[in-house]
C-alpha cells in the first residue's frame, strides 16, 4: 500500500484508467482494519480468454 497525498490521486486515476478505484476493507495481521482505495479492473470480457495461473504467483509461472 501507499500513502499518496489528495492532491495526486487524479495523476493515479489518469494512469489506471480501464480500472475502477473501489475502496475496499483490508485486516492486517495485528487485527487492525483499513479502508485503502484499490483499482479494480472493470472490463471482464478482456480476461475471459487469459490463461488461469493456477498457482496464484505470477512470477512463479512465468519464470519456470
Amino acid at each position: 500500500m501507499y500513502d499518496v497525498p489528495d492532491d495526486e490521486v487524479s495523476l493515479l486515476d489518469h494512469y489506471e484508467s480501464g480500472y475502477e478505484r473501489v475502496k475496499v476493507n483490508v485486516a492486517l495481521d495485528n487485527e487492525n482494519r483499513l479502508e485503502p482505495w484499490m483499482y479494480e479492473w472493470t472490463d471482464v470480457d478482456a480476461v475471459k480468454e487469459c490463461e488461469l495461473i493456477a498457482c496464484g504467483d505470477w512470477v512463479k509461472q512465468y519464470n519456470r
